[in-house]
């Protein structure tokens, strides 16, 4: 530094004491006390020892041991001065802060506060008589000072009381635990009074070997206080090999795994395990014959005593005789403990360790194919593998590690049954001859550092050879009378299921999709083969790649089930599918109707002959009834579209009665702000079919089915229609009353609803619809779900990815509406998943697949009306108040029954929404009388007597009162029209409203 530099420095430090000065001097001259200022930043200050937390008080106990005298002062002291340094006031306790000066009161007052506050703290942690003796002296640190006076004995003592109660220490009969806890106490204490080196210099290494010479001393001073019961865990050697600075850890994890596998039927610490009981492991010897086993337990326990330097002191055994082992028993002093006569379960360790290698050695069996008569190398290599397997039991150690006190070696495991090559011997061999044979691999040899193998020509085994193991390829077919299994899967595939196979679905990880994003849909034939959709985390099994054709006498025959067969689904559909509750005609029935193929376009009903002829019979029945004139299309007309729909026709009996083409026009020609929501095709209620159907069946009326040949247009038309390419000018537009022909068969089908009519009952179900529906989306194969829908969830218009292409969810949230008029246990869910059709997102199309795998699980469900029913109407009606998350309004839900069976049902989120749950669950109650109304005049209209009235049970007492109580209130002006709708049908004795709890 320059010598200008130096006296610019010195002017700027001048200037900047002299500026202080000034500073100070204008503070003092205003009134003002710098020091008092900087007292009150100190006691504010989160860091500093006067400041007070609001958890300072003088009701704390620091320590939960009490100071009683000089056995308990050292650990006692130790506790409190970590406990004050904690709370930032070890000063007050050792003296460093002194009493400050009178003058600065506000620091004075600090001090005086947190001094009290220590000693009330030291106050509350010793004895009663102790705390007498200190309770007038006026500083913390004086009162610490005479407590380390009076209790504190000098260090030579001390560690003499420490070292004799260490070595009087013994386990007796406390646990483990609880005797390592004592000693660990004593040695800390020890600890407290060694020297340790503070300058972190030490390059030799003194004080790493110091350390574990401490450590030894504690494993040595812990194993002699052990109890008899664990006299072989004294063999240090044994136990522990090698040195390690947590051998003491070890040790203790060790003993109590011992400990915890104990059972509780030993009668004290005198009867110890075997090693095989505290370590698991396992030894298995194959015997021809029962009498084998007098010459295997003998040389056994020969084995433990010589290999494991153990003393064999207890055997758990049945009652079998060739068990009985009396005299060897007697001569060697062991305990021989057996069973109840059947019961197995008191042998609760072999008896889980023998279902244990059973699951294993048949999961290798069943992996290899190998062939049974090498059942038994299965079971050994299922023991050799479970031994070297890590277990809950053993604090996720191995019973090998437990044994021989060092871990496996997994170098040399390979796969069981798989492809290996055995060198053959040089001195037996020529030029020409393969240096290897072809093997199979069954297991790991005990005593040879080899393995096991399995020669294919001729079969013998070998162990004696080398290997290579290539693990690419696992086939020994030429060994095996097993099959080789195929990997080509038939998999329906029209364009609904390649939507829904690559949708991303995270809450249902069994849906069939994995993919994070939505794929474009595209047409693609109706068979294919498919390769099974592999996860990212696991490896796709190995399997046969050659492809599986049928047989060359097949060719001329279409054999559907000859490849489906042999599909490897977790879940087939036909777990889910069961004909047995279902009589011969009726099995027939169903199989019948769902075997039939419909064409669903143009294309396809070309390419068969009965398709062709049900065309050409529609086509001559609107020549003959001169419906259209062929012309050609003016110029100032706009032409219409037609196109054909074909249904099949059936008898009561199952079978194809005809075959049907209709050729309709394409009516969605309105143009909107015209005539868009104008409609011409009036539809029943379905409510009445069903209704219809529940009188039929209470009544047994004798049902008969009306099938009409062709329905033709038969009225002048105002306007002219044009259909395009061949143009015809239509002339006749309504329905004729007068059918070309008319067939009346048992009823037995009315559109997709099945209708079953056995002699006491009516079943209308939907079941082939909901397994073509299954088909087309491809969930034949998908697990199935429990519920249609998650109660707990809630949907909105925000959470979740917007679909990407949004048809294919609309067309499914379609089909699954239609499907609702036979399964009142979906209604729910689809309604609340046909709001979100504008703008769905990827959260709602997860609960649509969830929804479909519920369906999976219950395709044939049905609703079931009885003949024993009677026709008195009741219905059930239910709220879910504010469930909506983004409109908070509620849910509507109602069933009514006429007898025993289920005509209506509806789900539906109501209009406005409701201010409290009563007001919420009297909405409800409206529709459901509503509806009930009209159903009453309906039943009179088909003069069906109605002598009681029909009863409503609802679970509300609120909306029950309202509905009873004549008089209006405030509460009641918002629902003023339901109330009055209500209290009218009431008075009139239609309805009866009850409470269903």
């Amino acid at each position: 530094m320059s010598t200008d530099d130096q006296e610019k420095r010195t002017v700027d430090e001048t200037s900047t004491h002299t500026n202080n000065g000034e500073n100070q001097s204008q503070l003092a001259n205003l009134g003002v006390n710098t020091q008092l200022i900087r007292s009150r930043s100190q006691i504010e200050d989160p860091s500093d020892p006067y400041f007070l937390h609001h958890g300072d008080n003088r009701g704390n106990i620091l320590v939960s041991q009490l100071l009683t005298g000089q056995d308990n002062y050292v650990a006692w002291s130790h506790a409190i001065e970590l406990a004050i340094s904690v709370k930032n006031k070890l000063g007050f306790l050792n003296g460093s802060i002194p009493k400050p000066p009178i003058s600065n009161h506000v620091l004075y007052n600090a001090w005086i506060r947190n001094n009290n506050i220590v000693i009330s703290w030291i106050i509350n942690s010793v004895s009663k008589e102790i705390s007498s003796s200190i309770l007038y002296d006026e500083s913390a640190s004086a009162i610490w000072n005479d407590l380390k006076v009076r209790f504190q004995q000098r260090n030579g003592a001390h560690i003499y009381n420490l070292r004799k109660g260490l070595m009087n220490l013994k386990q007796e009969n406390q646990t483990v635990s609880m005797y390592f806890t004592r000693l660990k106490t004593v040695w800390e204490q020890l600890t407290n009074f060694r020297p340790s080196c503070t300058c972190n210099g030490c390059t030799c290494g003194g004080v790493k070997k110091l350390q574990d010479h401490y450590n030894m001393e504690y494993i040595m001073s812990f194993l002699m206080g052990l109890s008899d019961f664990f006299a072989q865990v004294r063999e240090i050697n044994t136990v522990l090999p090698q040195s390690t600075p947590t051998q003491y850890q070890q040790l203790l994890g060790l003993l109590a795994a011992q400990t915890c596998n104990q059972q509780p039927t030993d009668p004290g610490p005198s009867s110890g395990k075997s090693v095989d009981d505290h370590s698991r492991f396992t030894w298995v010897y194959l015997l021809k014959q029962k009498s084998d086993v007098l010459s295997i337990i003998p040389d056994f326990i020969s084995y433990l005593q010589t290999q494991y330097n153990c003393i064999f002191k207890r055997f758990r055994s049945n009652n079998a005789p060739e068990l009985a082992f009396k005299e060897l028993f007697a001569k060697h002093g062991i305990l021989h403990d057996f069973t109840c006569i059947e019961t197995p379960e008191q042998n609760v360790v072999a008896e889980r360790k023998h279902q244990h290698l059973l699951n294993v050695a048949r999961a290798l069996f069943f992996q290899s194919k190998v062939p049974i008569e090498y059942w038994t190398e299965c079971l050994l290599t299922a023991v050799f593998l479970i031994n070297r397997s890590p277990t809950p039991n053993l604090q996720k150690r191995t019973p090998y590690e437990i044994l021989f006190g060092k871990p496996p070696d997994y170098s040399d495991l390979k796969c069981f049954g798989c492809l290996a090559f055995a060198s053959t011997i040089t001195s037996h061999r020529t030029k020409f001859e393969p240096r290897a044979r072809t093997c199979v691999f069954l297991g790991y040899p005990r005593g040879i550092k080899g393995y096991k193998l399995l020669n294919t020509n001729p079969h013998i085994i070998d162990p004696f050879t080398t290997t290579v193991l290539p693990h690419s390829e696992i086939t020994h077919t030429h060994i095996t009378d097993y099959p080789a299994e195929d990997t080509c899967v038939i998999s329906p595939n029209p364009c609904l299921q390649d939507t829904f196979d690559n949708t991303s679905s995270t809450a249902d990880a069994d849906a069939p999709g994995a993919q994070n994003q939505q794929e474009n849909i595209a047409e693609q034939p109706a068979t294919q083969h498919q390769q099974p959709s592999t996860s990212p985390t696991a490896a796709a099994p190995r399997r046969s790649t050659r492809v599986s054709k049928p047989p060359s006498y097949l060719q001329d025959f279409e054999c559907y089930n000859l490849l489906q067969d042999k599909s490897n689904t977790s879940y087939p559909i036909s777990k889910f599918l069961s004909y047995s509750k279902l009589s011969k005609t009726y099995k027939a029935f169903i199989l019948a109707v769902t075997t039939e193929f419909e064409p669903q376009n143009y294309k396809q009903a070309i390419q068969f002959k009965r398709w062709l002829q049900a065309m050409d019979t529609e086509l001559l029945a609107l020549i003959t009834n001169k419906t259209w004139t062929v012309v050609p299309l003016p110029t100032d007309k706009r032409a219409i579209g037609c196109r054909w729909v074909y249904k099949i026709k059936y008898n009561s009996d199952g079978s194809v009665e005809r075959l049907k083409a209709r050729l309709v026009a394409q009516g969605y020609t309105q143009q909107e702000g015209l005539d868009f929501f104008d409609t011409f095709s009036p539809v029943a209620k379905m409510v009445t079919f069903k209704l219809l159907l529940a009188i039929v069946t209470i009544k047994q009326w004798h049902t008969l089915q009306l099938d009409i040949n062709n329905a033709f247009l038969n009225g002048d038309l105002e306007e002219e229609p044009v259909p395009t390419y061949t143009y015809f000018m239509l002339y006749k537009t309504h329905y004729s009353p007068d059918f070309a022909s008319k067939l009346w068969v048992l009823l037995s089908i009315f559109s997709a609803l099945r209708l079953l009519e056995p002699k006491q009952a009516f079943f209308l179900s939907q079941r082939k619809y909901t397994l073509q529906l299954l088909h087309d989306t491809g969930y034949t194969s998908s697990k199935p779900a429990k519920a249609p829908m998650d109660p707990r969830q809630r949907f909105d218009d925000v959470e979740g990815e917007v679909l990407d292409n949004s048809s294919q969810y609309r067309q499914v949230i379609g089909r699954l509406l239609y499907l609702t008029l036979s399964r009142p246990d979906i209604t729910f869910a689809v309604n609340t998943l046909s709001q979100f059709m504008s703008r769905p997102r990827t959260t709602h199309l997860i609960a649509l697949h969830h929804l479909l795998r519920y369906l999976k699980g219950s395709p044939g469900q049905d609703i079931f009306y009885s003949t024993a029913s009677s026709l008195h109407l009741r219905g059930f009606s239910d709220s879910d108040w504010a469930t909506c998350p983004t409109t908070r309004r509620s849910i509507t839900g109602f069933y009514i029954f006429i007898g025993d069976c289920l005509i209506s049902w509806k789900t539906k989120k109501q209009a406005t929404v409701s201010k409290s749950s009563a007001e919420a669950e009297y909405r409800v109650l409206a529709s459901t009388t509503s509806e009930m109304t009209w159903i009453q005049y309906l039943l009179t209209d088909l003069h069906i007597a109605q002598p009681t009235p029909a009863f409503i049970y609802c679970d509300n007492q609120s909306a029950i009162h309202i509905a009873n109580n004549p008089t209006f209130h405030e509460r009641t002006k918002h629902i003023e029209l339901d109330c009055h709708f209500i209290r009218e049908k009431i008075a009139k004795s239609t309805i009866y409203i009850f409470n269903s709890i």
